[in-house]
């Protein structure tokens, strides 16, 4: 009697065919490279097992390959030993040539509008610089590597850059590039790259320009058969004439002192300008958020407008702002990009008196009238026939405020916008902190500017949990509530312990009840002051981590690490608003810029400084704070401090740490790398050196864009929140 075919090698619906006219049933795990396979028919031995003949020569039940594909169908791809890849996030940066629209970029700073009409911009974490041809409206190469961080002299191609970030023109229409990562500023001649001055060391010397050394050039002028240069990790101006090289304005690094020639003082010094009459140098002083000036026939500074930290428009010392970038001078004042406040303000002159040109102080990208558009931490401003150009770390494009006042975008990528959804459409706009509840394997992260907090689920899908539309201060429930720049957070015991540094508070989210709070601090009061929580003063709070028995512990940008426990915040280590360096107990010891905190499997709290470069403890019950790694600022793996005996491994703007058993990780935004501290030994545990770029692979070929802070990651190793690639990495070392 005839009966359905099935599978056991028989003719069971007397076909004349053995197994055959069957539907083979799906396998059981349809993910990554086993989407849509499906069992194969065994005769006699029934439907065979879901193996790697059935899926393909990729399949492998224990990945070990880092291809970018999910081999084990797990779900995760990449999460075999030695693998860097991406678990969330699309980011707007990219690579392409051709219609201005079209082109896309990663990170273009300040245009250079030549002569001859077209415009040269340094795509500077491509590592290239293109040419825009505004008749043909097409983008193409001028000069570099695509993606290559290096030193090669050469046309494009074979010659490489390595984050360039400014140029100039000369008379004889040389091109000046300021060659960041390489120290040196580099000529660009018909596409061909040669050098102009430095070594490719990093120092601060005079003399001979190719014997003249420099460390992190951001910016290049030419003024009257001058060029100047901002040597900005030396804080000083300096210029080339007649093939030397000689200082120009600046002596040491350090606060805003003004005066006559060899007294004054600057900050981290981003950019510079000149008045028509060639007179008058604008400096950008961002480290000390002030616009300064240096009067070139008299050598004396002054300050032409800003002070402390913050927003306030107004003359003089009176106005604000938050670390000031690029400017240009303009027939109607000076324009300079405020980083952090996400506006362009513009100062009269004279007088010194600041306003708005652009933005409201919530990060955007929009087009439209200067009253309406925004727009997401501006860098680089420029100034050409009537029009404000500008260029913004979040956007990667140009874009531009026309002679009628309105904001127009003339050419590159796509915005970012926010967006929950899996892991193909979510996007993630500057990832910072991030923390994982061990029981459900959600990761939550918070975005700096946009305030938000949100949730990376095991699958690749992003959600938001708390935060407004806009920056901040309001408890309540949770997508009500608002933040202001929120940093490191720390899940336990079903809330997230948040450091809202710009509100200088701690906040507790609470995902059972789905509140926010606030447990520490009076929000908008800048200050250091212990006591009862409520009563207590904080100010820029960085990063946080809970102990088990409940105890917060937080860092603080004035310098000091502090905690919360039983209800009253007192002071751990360091001393308030007192940079510096030394190993101690409690308020003896002197911090700088202490930033990601973690509590180690051995009680101590380990954190990390920014400034000093260093990875040190603090003892919670004897307050011995001691090195372990540092100080300075360099990319050395060995031996790290053994008691007295000082280690030879160094580390560079570290940002955030973590524990994998007794080994500890830290992430090096400096060096863009992951770094090991395994026993005494410093190593290197992922990353490409100065990277600035992104690429996942095999852990030592992969880069990364400002790695920030880390997490552990369900299925093993840990999460990463790359800041500028606005991705959320997977690290499996």
């Amino acid at each position: 009697m005839p009966s359905p075919e099935v599978c056991d090698g028989l003719d069971n619906n007397c076909s004349n065919g053995i197994d055959d006219m069957l539907t083979a049933p799906p396998c059981a795990l349809q993910q990554g490279i086993c989407t849509g396979t499906v069992k194969t028919c065994g005769g006699t031995s029934g439907w065979l097992d879901c193996n790697g003949a059935n899926y393909g020569p990729s399949y492998q039940a224990v990945e070990t390959l880092c291809d970018g594909l999910d081999n084990n169908c797990d779900g995760y791809v990449d999460n075999g030993p030695g693998c860097v890849s991406t678990s969330a996030g699309m980011g707007a940066p990219g690579y392409s040539n051709g219609p201005l629209m079209d082109a896309r970029f990663d990170t273009p700073l300040r245009p250079l509008f030549l002569s001859g009409g077209d415009v040269l911009v340094p795509d500077s974490q491509n590592h290239v610089i293109r040419r825009l041809n505004l008749t043909t409206g097409q983008v193409t190469l001028e000069a570099g590597t695509l993606g290559s961080c290096g030193r090669e002299d050469g046309p494009p191609g074979s010659g490489q850059l390595c984050d360039p970030f400014a140029l100039a023109e000369g008379e004889d229409g040389t091109i000046y590039v300021a060659d960041h990562h390489n120290n040196v500023v580099r000529t660009l001649n018909a596409g061909v790259l040669g050098v102009a001055i430095g070594t490719f060391e990093g120092g601060n010397m005079d003399g001979p320009a190719l014997s003249a050394t420099m460390s992190g050039p951001h910016d290049v002028r030419w003024l009257n058969g001058t060029l100047y240069f901002v040597d900005g990790h030396n804080c000083r101006v300096r210029k080339l004439v007649g093939g030397m090289v000689s200082t120009v304005a600046g002596t040491v690094c350090g606060g805003a002192v003004d005066g006559a020639l060899g007294t004054e003082v600057f900050g981290y010094i981003y950019d510079i300008d000149f008045d028509p009459t060639g007179t008058t140098m604008f400096i950008a002083d961002t480290g000390n958020h002030r616009i300064r000036t240096f009067t070139l026939a008299t050598g004396v500074t002054a300050t032409l407008a800003g002070s402390e930290a913050g927003f306030r428009n107004g003359a003089g010392a009176q106005a604000q702002f938050h670390e000031p970038h690029g400017m240009a001078w303009t027939p109607n004042g000076l324009v300079t990009a405020d980083l952090y406040n996400h506006r362009l303000r513009r100062i009269e002159l004279p007088s010194g008196n600041v306003s708005t040109l652009l933005g409201s102080g919530t990060p955007g990208l929009r087009d439209g009238t200067v009253a309406l558009a925004r727009v997401a931490e501006p860098r680089t401003v420029a100034f050409h026939q009537g029009e404000v150009w500008f260029t913004a770390n979040a956007e990667h494009r140009l874009r531009k405020v026309t002679a009628t006042n309105d904001v127009v975008t003339v050419a590159g990528g796509a915005s970012l916008q926010h967006a929950d959804g899996d892991r193909q459409s979510a996007t993630v706009f500057w990832p910072q902190g991030i923390t994982q509840d061990p029981s459900t394997g959600i990761a939550y992260f918070t975005e700096r500017d946009s305030g938000f907090i949100r949730a990376l689920h095991p699958d690749g899908s992003i959600t938001t949990v708390a935060g407004g539309q806009v920056l901040g201060f309001l408890d309540g429930p949770l997508l009500s509530a608002l933040f202001n720049r929120p940093n490191g957070l720390h899940f336990h015991q079903g809330s997230l312990y948040v450091a809202d540094g710009g509100n200088h508070v701690l906040r507790r989210v609470d995902l059972g009840t789905g509140l926010v709070s606030t447990v520490a601090g009076a929000p908008g009061d800048c200050d250091y002051l212990d006591g009862a929580a409520m009563d207590s003063l904080l100010c820029w709070v960085q990063d946080v981590a809970v102990a088990s028995d409940g105890t917060v512990y937080f860092t603080e940008y004035g310098h000091v690490v502090r905690q919360l426990k039983n209800g009253v915040v007192t002071t751990l280590a360091g001393q308030a608003d007192n940079a510096g360096y030394l190993d101690g107990v409690g308020t003896a010891a002197i911090l700088d810029f202490p930033r990601g905190i973690e509590v180690g499997p051995d009680g101590l709290v380990y954190f990390v400084e920014g400034s000093n470069h260093t990875v040190r403890t603090v003892d919670p019950m004897t307050l011995a704070v001691t090195t372990l790694i540092g100080p300075g600022c360099d990319d050395i793996n060995g031996t790290a401090r053994n008691g007295a005996m000082p280690g030879a491994a160094r580390i560079c703007s570290p940002t955030d740490l973590i524990f994998s058993g007794t080994d500890l990780y830290i992430t090096s935004s400096g060096m863009d790398r992951i770094k090991r501290l395994s026993g005494n030994t410093v190593s290197t545990a992922a990353g490409i050196r100065w990277a600035d770029s992104y690429a996942d692979g095999p852990v030592l070929q992969a880069r990364f864009g400002d790695p920030a802070a880390m997490a552990n990651a369900p299925g093993g190793g840990f999460y990463v929140t790359d800041v500028s690639n606005h991705r959320i990495r997977r690290l499996m070392p």
